[in-house]
């Protein structure tokens, strides 16, 4: 009774919390919005109750104690224009309830031209811009079905010589059923401190008083930029198998999502699999915007779709994962995502 009390009270208190802000387009460190994982992103990421490899680092790191066996994923996500997104996750089981993990993400991209009022074709100088997130995490099986994480996060944001750090904290739970394999999860994620670029390129020198003649007219200043907090988003999700038949089998996924700063939305996803080898999955993402002709709520809806092969090496216990996927952004064109697991 209490593990279902405390499942329920997490679960409510996001949607509480999030129906009180509409912060449309105030969030730093947007990359961390990024899914992670081809398994996940095939199915449009309606993965936060199915989560049953390491990339839970990223959906729900509650069900992080679930994983018996040790795992490396590297994820590489090729993402609008020349945004690039490496992701590393790893995890290590400790005792026969808890389990340890870590992330690191690395968002990178081509060296931009720098522009100025004078020169908006451009200076001829380029600089550097990119991103760093950092995560350890612990989980715990508190009953045989129920399950908690949390994982601490350190984010960098780098644009030329301007430095924005933060920390955050993820939580998750996972609760599992005895029906048909039905699972439950919920996750909440990038709850942390606000995050401020400094660096000298906010250093510059000014005339305080243009009225006076006499006063230094270059005096050293700096610029003090505003401080915005990172994408919350909560997800809460389940998962049950459609169908079990010999080799075979399908589940199917529906989750919730809500950040803080864009509109809420749904996912559907569902993956088959054939003697737990081949894998075909697919899904799309449907975010509710309002539309600014009559006010009613419409639908964009996201496809996405991919396959998994997990191959094991015989006499041994070893196996590699290799998954793809693609999500149709619609007016940002496509995503290819391609990861590569080794479990042992």
């Amino acid at each position: 009774m209490k593990t279902k009390s405390l499942l329920i009270t997490i679960s409510l208190l996001p949607a509480l919390v999030f129906a009180q802000f509409d912060n449309a387009g105030t969030s730093a460190a947007n990359f961390l919005k990024i899914g992670v994982g081809s398994r996940a992103e095939a199915m449009a990421g309606a993965y936060v109750a199915q989560t049953s490899d390491v990339s839970s680092l990223f959906w729900n790191v509650g069900s992080l104690a679930h994983l018996r066996n040790r795992e490396v994923m590297i994820s590489r996500t090729d993402w609008i224009l020349d945004v690039n997104l490496v992701s590393v996750a790893a995890n290590l089981p400790v005792g026969e309830n808890s389990s340890l993990g870590a992330t690191v993400h690395v968002l990178s991209m081509d060296r931009i031209e720098e522009t100025t009022p004078s020169a908006p074709e451009g200076t001829g100088i380029t600089f550097p811009a990119g991103n760093l997130a950092l995560g350890l995490a612990y989980s715990q099986r508190l009953t045989d079905r129920f399950s908690i994480g949390v994982m601490g996060k350190y984010v960098n944001e780098t644009v030329a010589n301007s430095r924005a750090n933060g920390f955050a904290l993820d939580f998750g739970t996972l609760y599992q059923t005895e029906f048909r394999g039905m699972k439950i999860g919920m996750s909440i994620a990038n709850f942390g401190t606000k995050m401020r670029l400094e660096g000298r390129e906010q250093l510059l020198r000014v005339d305080i008083d243009t009225g006076l003649g006499a006063n230094p007219d270059e005096t050293p200043a700096r610029l003090e930029t505003e401080a915005w907090p990172m994408p919350l988003v909560f997800r809460f999700g389940v998962s049950m198998d459609v169908l079990r038949a010999g080799q075979q089998a399908l589940v199917g996924n529906v989750d919730y999502f809500d950040y803080r700063d864009i509109a809420p939305g749904f996912c559907v996803g569902g993956e088959y699999s054939f003697n737990n080898l081949f894998f075909l999955r697919g899904g799309f993402r449907a975010v509710t915007a309002a539309d600014n002709i009559d006010d009613n709520d419409a639908k964009d809806i996201f496809p996405t779709f991919g396959a998994g092969l997990d191959l094991k090496y015989p006499g041994l216990d070893y196996r590699l994962r290799m998954d793809y996927s693609y999500s149709d952004l619609g007016r940002l064109s496509e995503v290819h995502r391609f990861t590569f697991g080794f479990v042992f």
